[in-house]
């Protein structure tokens, strides 16, 4: 059976659904590309940025909001990487390259291999992690999405001695022998609220058509609208 081609399949959105707060489906339908950037940036603010800021002294003290901090992240980077490469789902591999760019952190090689499991259709499989960008697709993204947790190897804190940086390898027994992957949320979410209006400062240059049209492909897989980008 041939699948019928949605490459320029345009979703049937019923217009009074609210994009943001205060704009509308409909209301998006005669905006400019910078109108619309800056809708897109408030829909982000209210959805993700803005509420982890309530919770958590403008992302800089997490306290005991750690968890949701690290979740509300993953979901803004695989969003995030969506737009860049014009995608309605985002891969292991581009989720991956992304973190590389978001953090020079994410790009370390471990000390030694992490040998972990996965489920696919209900069957268990090895999962061997090989550096900070596997860890935390894995460990942290991965877990939390599909198990509501960490992975066993995985650990959020926001005290500098355990975790000094966005991310990082760490020892925890006395032998020195075994390691986990440590993320501090409260960094990590200033680094992604820094590289998200990078990236709304870079879609405002007419220069840069590549990621003008990929955010363009995104936003009408989105909302069913095709932004005039040029």
């Amino acid at each position: 059976m041939v699948k019928k081609c949605l490459e320029n399949f345009v979703p049937q959105i019923n217009p009074e659904r609210n994009y943001t707060k205060e704009v509308k489906y409909k209301d998006l339908m005669g905006y400019s590309f910078e109108q619309i950037l800056s809708e897109f940036n408030n829909r982000i603010l209210g959805w993700f940025i803005n509420p982890v800021d309530e919770l958590t002294d403008e992302g800089s003290n997490v306290g005991h909001y750690g968890f949701p901090t690290t979740m509300a992240c993953c979901v803004l980077i695989d969003l995030l990487c969506q737009y860049r490469e014009g995608l309605e789902r985002s891969t292991e591999s581009i989720y991956r390259n992304y973190l590389g760019l978001i953090h020079v952190s994410f790009n370390h090689k471990l000390s030694k291999t992490i040998n972990s499991v996965e489920y696919k259709n209900n069957l268990p499989y090895e999962v061997i992690i090989t550096d900070l960008a596997h860890a935390f697709y894995h460990g942290f993204r991965c877990g939390i999405i599909h198990n509501a947790k960490i992975m066993e190897y995985g650990r959020i804190n926001g005290d500098p001695k355990i975790a000094p940086d966005v991310i990082q390898e760490r020892k925890w027994d006395n032998e020195g022998t075994q390691i986990e992957v440590a993320v501090n949320p409260g960094l990590l979410f200033k680094v992604l609220k820094y590289n998200f209006q990078t990236y709304l400062q870079e879609l405002g240059n007419k220069k840069n058509t590549n990621l003008r049209e990929n955010f363009a492909k995104r936003f009408k897989q989105d909302t069913g609208i095709v932004p005039e980008w040029k």
